[in-house]
């Protein structure tokens, strides 16, 4: 598939923005996607859209193909071994802008995304800024979900930082600069598990990266009804579990947290599931975020037994 061409016409002028798309097994989702994403506004700077897709079977190629002939460039290249921080790693290296945005493949990008981004991160001298993503849901899910928020997007004012728990590469700008180096800025052994968009950012947090929010970049995630459901949620919390060790914390070589983490996570289980009982007969989702919360100290322990939950495979 050709390169495409640049939108001021030519295609040899260097965006001033990279969007970066990681596709796997989605081409109706990332079609939808592409299609926001060349209709930005257009005040939005210069801009191409990198998209790598991560199945050999390249399922991606021919929705990435109907975009060729767009006024901005969509380009597609194959990453055939399945690990999605190898896949990010190559979208970084193809896109040829010094500011990289990130979204997901099953998301839409509002008309004034990628601008809104572009104008917090100068206005605030910003090294990323992260947009909220809103859940967008294929069917309408059950009356506890909606009670208890559990897709829910907590929103952070314009240009106030944003907490490590809170970041993800869902709807973000970085700018490369700021990407710590050298070698893989994705760290490829968190390629099945996950987690490696949280281990990049709390690396910029330790390098005093400038993190903030734009409240008003916003993109919409399609929730479709398989993911509604306790079952989903409760995996989703366990592997958030898995990773607090590793990820968020780093801190696997000490003996005493370990021992101390691992204390605190079976109490936390205990107590969770014990108001999640009392709940239940009364508060189905107060219940049920009690019941996420052991899901979500059950993967502590887990990962600090070595066990694994590889979501990506």
């Amino acid at each position: 598939m050709p390169e495409g061409f640049n939108r001021f016409g030519g295609c040899n002028l260097k965006p001033k923005i990279s969007v970066c798309v990681c596709a796997y097994r989605r081409p109706d989702e990332l079609g939808t996607l592409l299609e926001s994403l060349v209709h930005q506004v257009p005040s939005t700077p210069a801009y191409e859209v990198v998209v790598v897709d991560n199945d050999a079977a390249m399922t991606s190629a021919a929705v990435a193909g109907e975009f060729e002939n767009e006024r901005v460039p969509v380009r597609y290249f194959v990453e055939p071994v399945q690990n999605i921080a190898r896949a990010r790693n190559r979208t970084l290296a193809e896109a040829r802008a010094d500011l990289i945005a990130i979204i997901d493949d099953d998301e839409i990008a509002q008309p004034d995304w990628l601008l809104e981004l572009y104008r917090a991160l100068l206005a605030h001298s910003a090294d990323a800024v992260f947009g909220p993503v809103h859940s967008l849901f294929v069917e309408p899910p059950p009356q506890w979900i909606i009670d208890g928020g559990f897709f829910d997007y907590t929103p952070i004012p314009t240009g106030e930082s944003v907490p490590l728990e809170s970041t993800r590469t869902s709807n973000v700008m970085l700018r490369r600069s700021a990407l710590p180096g050298p070698g893989d800025v994705f760290d490829e052994r968190l390629g099945l598990t996950g987690g490696e968009d949280i281990d990049l950012f709390r690396r910029m947090q330790e390098c005093d990266a400038h993190m903030i929010a734009a409240e008003a970049a916003v993109v919409h995630e399609t929730v479709p009804a398989e993911r509604a459901c306790l079952k989903w949620l409760a995996a989703r919390w366990f592997r958030y579990g898995t990773m607090r060790v590793d990820v968020h914390e780093n801190k696997r070589h000490s003996v005493k947290f370990m021992i101390a983490t691992t204390a605190r996570a079976a109490g936390g289980v205990l107590m969770s599931l014990a108001r999640a009982a009392r709940k239940a007969p009364f508060r189905k989702a107060r219940s049920a975020a009690y019941f996420l919360r052991a899901c979500y100290w059950a993967g502590v322990i887990a990962n600090i037994a070595g066990f694994t939950y590889e979501e990506y495979r």
